[in-house]
C-alpha cells in the first residue's frame, strides 16, 4: 500500500483577478490535509470521504465496450474529471484508491473553506499516475490535475488551490491558460486565525457572476486587474508587516468594492476593536483575522498552520 497526503489551501490576495490571463494572487498551503491510501486491485477503484457524505466509484476491466462504470453516494463528478484527464496522459492501472478530505468538513458536514476538491484532485491524479509508474514529477501532476479541476468547475477555475495543494508553501500564482506558482518567503507574516464569516459560498456561482459583471464592464474589470496585481505584487515585495499591511488595506477594500459590484459580498460581520480582517477567495465565507493590537479581544478560530510541502509520499 502507498500513502499520500495533500494540504488543503487559501487565497490571501487576488481573488477573481487569478481568473484572468496574467493576473495575480498570493496562495497558501495550509493544514488540514487530504489522506489518500492506494494499491493492486482487479479493477479500478475509488471511495471517496467527503464529511459524512461517502462517494463510491468503480470500472471494470476493459474487457467490453462501453466500459462498465458503476457509483454509489454522493455524485463522483470530480473523481470522473480525474480519471478522464489521467488517462489523456497514461493507461489507468487497476487500483483501489481511498480518499478521506473529512477534516475538510465540521461536526455538522459543512465546508470549512480550505479547496478539499483541489486538493483530493491532487491525492487523486497523484495516485493515479504513480499506479501508471510515471515519475513523480510535481509539473506534470499538476497539469492533470488543474486539467481535471476546471472539468469539474465547468472550465472556471484559476488553478491557484491545485497549486498550492500540490506544491505547498507560499506562492505567488498568475493566473490563465497555462498558470504558474513561484515560491514566495513572507518571514515578517504574523500568524492570523480562519472565521467562518458567512454561509458557504459556491465558487463557479461567484465566478459566473463576476463573469457575466465583466461582460458589461470590460474596462471596469481590467483596471481592476490592473489595480489587484500591482497590490499583490506591493504586498509580496514588502520587507516588514508595517509596510505591507496597507497593500492589504487597499486589497480589502477593492475586494468590498468588486463584491458590491457583482453581488457576491466581501463584507465581513466581526465585532471588536483592533481587528484587521480580509474575506479570502470568493465572497465573505471565511476570512482571515490578525488580532494586531493588545487590547483586541480574542476571537475563537483557529489559527491557521500554513503547510510548507505540497503533495506528500509515505512508503
Amino acid at each position: 500500500m502507498k500513502i499520500l497526503s495533500v494540504p488543503g489551501n487559501l487565497l490571501l490576495l487576488g481573488e477573481y483577478a487569478v481568473l484572468e490571463e496574467g493576473g495575480m494572487g498570493l496562495a497558501f498551503a495550509v493544514e488540514p490535509r487530504v489522506r489518500v491510501e492506494s494499491e493492486a486491485a482487479s479493477r479500478l477503484t475509488i471511495e471517496s470521504r467527503f464529511g459524512s457524505e461517502r462517494v463510491a466509484w468503480s470500472r471494470e476491466p476493459e474487457l467490453r465496450e462501453p466500459r462498465l462504470e458503476r457509483s454509489r453516494g454522493k455524485e463522483p463528478g470530480l473523481i470522473r474529471a480525474v480519471v478522464a484527464s489521467c488517462e489523456e496522459e497514461v493507461c489507468l492501472p487497476s487500483l483501489r484508491i481511498l480518499v478521506d478530505a473529512s477534516r475538510f468538513y465540521d461536526s455538522q458536514g459543512h465546508k470549512v473553506g480550505l479547496g478539499s476538491s483541489a486538493a483530493s484532485a491532487v491525492g487523486i491524479a497523484a495516485a493515479l499516475l504513480e499506479g501508471a509508474s510515471i515519475d513523480r514529477l510535481p509539473e506534470r501532476l499538476f497539469a492533470v490535475a488543474l486539467r481535471a479541476h476546471r472539468a469539474f468547475q465547468q472550465g472556471r477555475g484559476s488553478g491557484y488551490d491545485v497549486a498550492a495543494s500540490a506544491y505547498g508553501g507560499i506562492g505567488l500564482f498568475t493566473g490563465g491558460r497555462s498558470p504558474s506558482f513561484r515560491a514566495a518567503s513572507l518571514p515578517w507574516l504574523p500568524p492570523f486565525r480562519l472565521v467562518r464569516a458567512s454561509s458557504p459560498v459556491r465558487t463557479p456561482d461567484a465566478i459566473g457572476r463576476y463573469l457575466d459583471w465583466k461582460g458589461h464592464n470590460e474596462g471596469m474589470a481590467s483596471r481592476f486587474v490592473e489595480e489587484s496585481n500591482l497590490l499583490v505584487q506591493s504586498f509580496v515585495t514588502a520587507r516588514s508587516w508595517s509596510e505591507a499591511r496597507p497593500a492589504l488595506l487597499e486589497a480589502k477594500r477593492l475586494g468590498l468594492w468588486l463584491g458590491d459590484a457583482i453581488g457576491v459580498s466581501a463584507a465581513l460581520d466581526l465585532t471588536g476593536q483592533g481587528l484587521l480582517s480580509k474575506a479570502l477567495g470568493a465572497g465573505n465565507e471565511l476570512a482571515a483575522v490578525w488580532q494586531w493590537e493588545a487590547e483586541s479581544p480574542a476571537i475563537e478560530a483557529a489559527t491557521a498552520v500554513l503547510s510548507e510541502r505540497g503533495l506528500t509520499w509515505k512508503e
